[in-house]
Parts: structure tokens; C-alpha cells; sequence
């Protein structure tokens, strides 16, 4: 009769924890307790099912979709068994991925689903804190793309009942970050526990923020509303899972006198909604700016085609009517409300495989100006890229980056994909011509052959010739145009030149900072803040970043569709205090990983992060030059027919004489294109 009561319990409860014989602790944890991301199916055939239902996927090599279950263990205690149900079946995985996060980190084991289905599955035992910061995460990551995994249900069990809990939580590292007219109060304790922090101008308080019952070791709560230039005193409050509550000494923090400006941005691609109609662009508008955002990163150029009315590329066929132009009813709409809109550029990227209404730029070059491998692929994934090293590409792309800053009113371009797929890449006919006329023979092919290190430098200096052409031409159009790179942060920063961005994708974001041909580095640190790696990698670079900007700035884009909301609010407040001159967040649409709406995650956002309205940054080399640029271009009629350059003149020497910063006689060479350029000039009369 007891078994026949459990049974219900938990059907009904979905999550149950249950004391079994001899003090043991159980913990069931069925779908409707789990969060899904992704498309999962629901299937009730499989007779070896765990309760009513299970959910299927099918696997990718790629992987994307997850089925997160999450227990609310009572004690911390070092024998957590943790176990798995699913149905078998011939069309499953036999490397189905279970990724159990612990108190130690996370663990990742294989089951295969062909066999054992019907049944408690162990994945192993581990320690887990009290609290909901440990969970079980099944993915559908995998080479076996015929099958399907399966989520079903998982099981904790602990041989230990949990002896009554009366320590309370020990805090440490108590810190406050005051701002104009908030605070950031952060905290630590040594077991999971709830947050809130009482302030007021004595040690009376009077004033406490609302609790936050979700269970943390580390602690982040916002203060809003302060008095600017005015002395607070507050002390934190922590309340363990049994109750215990500790309370910290007395500090103080003093508000700001003067209000910074500060970057916030979303980024917003073309794939989802919010462009395609007037409504929908003042709603992205409107939900940013009630939300304290004061800027929208806009995909304005994807596969060549554009956002706006381009004068060389065919607009998205999504928008309709086609006479709509969604750049400019932003930029029109966003001004209205003290907002900037930068225009988000994918720039090597030309043509989707899957695409029969292919750019024209494609139709016309894709014999000459494609991408290739070294063994010629010209498809990377289901794209197809222009190659970097070609002057007509350079070329070209100037004169997308020159059409938008001629005709709008945009406050920033910002260039994404702007850098090589990776180092196998480059190899177009015209580069490798190029190459070889330079330096005698063709480019190698691998790094093992000879001349590779000169071959990197080759192609990292292609992209940096299109990023100082580009640079000098918008701002001879429009000197405030803000100029911004998103920066490659694949794994750990380490050893910058051994890093991805700027060893394989051939990215030298650092470099262009600091000759200042760029005026923000934007990092795409997309990282899991539940993952202890990635959140320690996520710091890495975000501190990389601000300490090489050069008297430049760095906006750092935080993975909000890969994190929970009060992650993404750790992972934000963390770029703001490593002195960041502001962040982003990435997508406007896909917000987290909890299955949360869009106004959930903006409210939790205003809340804890953006309190209050700002402007963005100043950039005092924009507001208030005292140095400027000299750029041109060199030509040779006489050769209007070169295979490689027609009458561009490469490599030719230019030489500056006059009043330049660091010398009376400076001298550079011109690009594939025939540029040349002179950066932070002062003032002055030259030859």
C-alpha cells in the first residue's frame, strides 16, 4: 500500500523526494520537471516508458537541443547516486550524452539506448551541494545522425537520510560597486543559500532589497534608486536550505557624483522577426528602451543580400513589401528615443548552398572571387565565403561599408565574420597568383610546409587591409560613425597569438585596436556560466579585452541564449566590473535557456542590471579630435590590365613629411588595392 502511494505521488508531483528504508534519501525527477530546449517530440508507444510520456530528438553532429533536469537536493552530502530511465529501442543512440553537473564540475558519460531501456540506468556518483545548483543534462550531441535519443526520467539517491542541518552559511568576500544611482552587492558563502541586502544612511537601514530564494554560493543583488553622491550603509543576508540564516558586519559604499556612459546593446538577427514591418520594428524599439537598453546591433547584411536599400546587393526577400526599407525606420524610431543603431555586417559571407535566388556578387565571381580550401572545397557548411586576399573583393566590400555610411544616419558598422573559416582556408586562384608573385612559389598548403608562418601572416594582413580601408573611407563620409569588430574568443585566451582569433582564423582584433582603425572591439564570449570552464574562460576574456583596448573601447556580447537569466545577469555585472565601457547581449530573441519569455528576461535584466537610463560612452577621439587621418589611393593608367590588380598600384611607397606625432617623415605601402593610409595625424600642413 505504500509503494501504491508513492507511485501516485509522484505522478502527480513529477518531482518527489522520498526518505526509503533506512534513512536513504530518493529523488525522482519526470519531464514535466525538465526544461527542454529545442524542437523534442512527445512519444506514449514505448511500453518501457518511465510513468505516462517520454521526448525524442533526433541527434546532430552539431548538437543545439537539451533536456535539463534539476533536483533541489535537501544536504550536501558525497554519495549522490545519480541514475537514467529511457525506453530502448533499435533507432537509439548507443552514445546517448549525459552531462551531470556536481559540486566538482561536470562529468559527461554514454549510454547506450539500444539496450538496458526499461530501467534505472547508474551514471555514477558523485557530490552535490544542497540547493539547485546540480542537474543532469541530456543533449543531443552525436555522430549517429539516424537515431533519436531519448528523455525520460532521472533518479538521485543518497544512502544518507541527512542528519538536520543548524550551521548557517558562512559569508565572505562581501563587495560593493556603486554607480551614480546603484549598487552591486557581492558575496560569497560556503553552501548554497538565498540573497538580500538591507542598506539605508545608518546602520538602522531601513530599506532591503527582496529576497532571492534561489539557492547560490555566489551572491549578486542591484541596488536602485540611490542618491548620487551620498554615503550607504548595508550588510547582506543568506538563508541556507534548512533555514539557518547568517547576516554580515556593517560596510558602507558612496554613490557617484557624476553619471558614465555606458554601451548596452541587443543584437538582433535577420533569421527571427522585428524588421519585416513598421510594427514590428517599433516593438523591438519600444521593448529596448523601456528595458534601459540604448542601442540595437541590427544584422543589416547577411549572405549579400541587405536590410536596407543597397545600391549593389538585392534586399531580403522576407521584407514586404520590398519598397520597406528596416534600416532606416529603425535608425528614424531608435534617434527618437536617444538610441543608436549600428548595422551588423556579415562580411565575408556571400550565398547560402540551400538559396536559388543567389546575390548577383556571387552570379558574377563565383569562378574567381570564392573561398577554397586547400583541397578546393568551396563550401564552408552550407556557405559560401569571398576570399579575403582579393583586391576586387577588398574593393567591393569598401563600397558596402561607403553605400551605408553615405546614405543613413547609422551610428555604427559593425563586422562580424570578418576573418577566415579556418587556416585550411584561402586558397582562390588570385590569392595564391598573389602569393606567389610576391614571394616565388605558392602558398603552402599545410603547416609543415615551407614558408607557413609567412602564409598565416599573408592572410591576417588581408583582413587587416580591408579593415583600415574601410575604416578611413567611413570616416572621411561621417567622422562619428563608430567603427566595431566582433572578436573571435574560442576557447582560453592564454597566449593571444596562439589563440583561435588570431593563429586559425587569421583575427588580430588586438592589433587593430591599438593602431586604432577600429573604435570598439566587441568579443563574442559566448560561454555557459553553469559550465565552471567556460565561466572561467568567459572572465579571461572579457579581462583580455578591457586591459587591450589602446584608449579604445571593448563591448563585450554575453551568450544570453545559452544561459539562465540569473546567469546571464552574473556574466553582465562581471564585464561592467572588470571596466567594460559596456556590453551586449546575444539574441534579441533567444534570451535563455529556461523556456522564459523575451519581457521575462528584459524585466530580470532592467531589474538587477540596467536600473536606471544612460547614454552610451563618449568617445573623445570622436567628440574632441586633436589628430586626424591622410588616406589615398595610387593608380597606374598605364597598366589597366594587370590579371591581379588592374590599375591598382600594390605595395608602393608612400611617404608623409610634416608634423606627424612620432617623427617628421613617416612611410607606409599600399594595399592590394592601391591605399595607403596615415593614422592620428596631427594637425598641420603636409607632403
Amino acid at each position: 500500500m505504500k509503494l501504491a502511494v508513492l507511485i501516485m505521488m509522484v505522478v502527480l508531483a513529477a518531482a518527489f523526494i522520498a526518505p526509503a528504508a533506512f534513512g536513504a534519501t530518493e529523488i525522482l525527477l519526470d519531464n514535466p520537471s525538465a526544461t527542454f530546449v529545442g524542437t523534442w517530440t512527445v512519444g506514449t508507444a514505448s511500453t518501457d516508458k518511465y510513468l505516462t510520456d517520454y521526448k525524442w530528438i533526433a541527434v546532430a553532429t552539431g548538437g543545439g537541443a537539451t533536456a535539463t533536469y534539476t533536483p533541489n537536493i535537501p544536504f550536501t552530502s558525497n554519495d549522490w547516486a545519480v541514475y537514467a530511465w529511457y525506453p530502448q529501442g533499435a533507432n537509439r543512440p548507443t552514445q546517448a550524452q549525459y552531462i551531470i553537473h556536481h559540486a566538482g564540475g561536470n562529468s559527461t558519460v554514454y549510454l547506450n539506448q539500444t539496450a538496458n531501456g526499461g530501467k534505472w540506468n547508474l551514471l555514477g556518483t558523485y557530490t552535490m551541494n544542497a540547493g539547485s545548483g546540480s542537474y543532469v543534462q541530456i543533449t543531443n550531441t552525436g555522430s549517429e545522425t539516424t537515431k533519436v535519443v531519448m528523455a525520460d526520467g532521472i533518479r538521485f539517491y543518497s544512502a544518507s537520510s541527512g542528519a538536520p542541518d543548524t550551521t548557517p552559511p558562512t559569508i565572505t568576500s562581501v563587495t560593493a560597486t556603486p554607480d551614480y544611482d546603484t549598487a552591486n552587492i557581492s558575496w560569497t558563502t560556503d553552501e548554497g543559500a538565498t540573497s538580500q541586502v538591507q542598506y539605508g544612511l545608518t546602520t538602522s537601514y531601513g530599506s532591503q532589497t527582496t529576497k532571492d530564494t534561489t539557492l547560490v554560493t555566489g551572491h549578486m543583488v542591484n541596488i536602485s534608486g540611490l542618491t548620487h553622491g551620498t554615503t550607504y550603509h548595508y550588510r547582506v543576508k543568506s538563508e541556507d536550505g534548512s533555514a539557518n540564516a547568517a547576516t554580515s558586519g556593517d560596510f558602507t559604499f558612496t554613490t557617484s557624483n557624476t553619471q558614465t556612459g555606458e554601451f548596452r546593446a541587443a543584437w538582433m538577427d535577420s533569421w527571427g522577426e522585428g524588421y519585416h514591418t513598421p510594427t514590428e520594428v517599433s516593438s523591438v524599439i519600444d521593448q529596448l528602451y523601456a528595458n534601459n537598453f540604448n542601442a540595437l546591433v541590427f544584422e543589416a547584411r547577411r549572405n549579400g543580400d541587405a536590410a536596407y536599400d543597397s545600391s549593389y546587393e538585392n534586399k531580403m526577400s522576407a521584407i514586404t513589401p520590398q519598397t520597406f526599407d528596416p534600416l532606416a525606420d529603425m535608425i528614424t524610431k531608435a534617434h527618437a528615443k536617444n538610441m543608436e543603431v549600428h548595422a551588423w555586417m556579415v562580411t565575408y559571407r556571400i550565398a547560402n548552398s540551400a538559396e536559388t535566388n543567389a546575390p548577383s556578387i556571387y552570379s558574377q565571381h563565383k569562378t574567381d572571387w570564392l573561398m577554397k580550401s586547400a583541397t578546393g572545397a568551396l563550401l564552408d557548411g552550407s556557405y559560401y565565403n569571398l576570399d579575403p586576399g582579393v583586391p576586387g573583393v577588398q574593393d567591393y566590400l569598401c563600397k558596402i561599408v561607403v553605400d551605408i555610411a553615405s546614405k543613413y544616419d547609422v551610428d555604427g558598422i559593425s563586422f562580424d565574420y570578418v576573418r577566415y573559416p579556418g587556416d585550411t582556408w584561402g586558397y582562390n586562384d588570385i590569392t595564391r597568383e598573389r602569393f606567389k608573385r610576391d614571394y616565388g612559389y605558392y602558398p603552402p598548403t599545410s603547416s609543415t610546409g615551407t614558408g607557413w608562418s609567412l602564409w598565416c601572416d599573408y592572410r591576417r594582413q588581408a583582413v587587416t587591409d580591408l579593415i583600415k580601408k574601410c575604416y578611413m573611407n567611413a570616416m572621411a563620409i561621417n567622422p562619428s560613425i563608430k567603427m566595431t569588430v566582433c572578436g573571435i574568443t574560442w576557447g582560453a585566451v592564454g597566449n593571444y597569438t596562439s589563440s583561435s582569433a588570431y593563429a586559425s582564423v587569421f583575427q588580430d582584433f588586438r592589433k587593430w585596436s591599438q593602431n586604432h582603425i577600429i573604435d570598439a572591439t566587441v568579443p563574442m564570449d559566448y560561454k555557459r556560466e553553469a559550465t565552471s570552464s567556460e565561466a572561467t574562460d568567459y572572465r579571461g576574456w572579457v579581462d583580455f579585452c578591457v586591459a587591450n583596448t589602446f584608449g579604445r573601447h571593448t563591448y563585450p556580447i554575453q551568450g544570453s541564449y545559452m544561459n539562465s537569466l540569473a546567469n546571464s545577469i552574473i556574466q553582465l555585472n562581471y564585464a561592467r566590473n572588470a571596466g567594460a565601457q559596456g556590453m551586449c547581449t546575444y539574441d534579441y530573441w533567444s534570451t535563455n535557456n529556461e523556456s522564459k519569455t523575451k519581457e521575462q528576461f528584459y524585466a530580470a535584466i532592467k531589474a538587477s542590471v540596467f536600473p536606471s537610463k544612460v547614454s552610451v560612452p563618449d568617445m573623445p577621439w570622436k567628440s574632441a579630435p586633436t589628430v586626424g587621418i591622410i588616406f589615398g589611393n595610387v593608380t597606374d593608367a598605364a597598366k589597366p590590365n594587370d590579371a591581379l590588380y588592374g590599375n591598382w598600384v600594390y605595395k608602393a611607397s608612400v611617404t608623409l613629411t610634416g608634423p606627424y606625432p612620432s617623427a617628421a617623415t613617416q612611410t607606409t605601402l599600399t594595399d592590394a588595392t592601391g591605399t595607403y593610409g596615415f593614422i592620428d595625424v596631427a594637425p598641420g600642413q603636409y607632403t
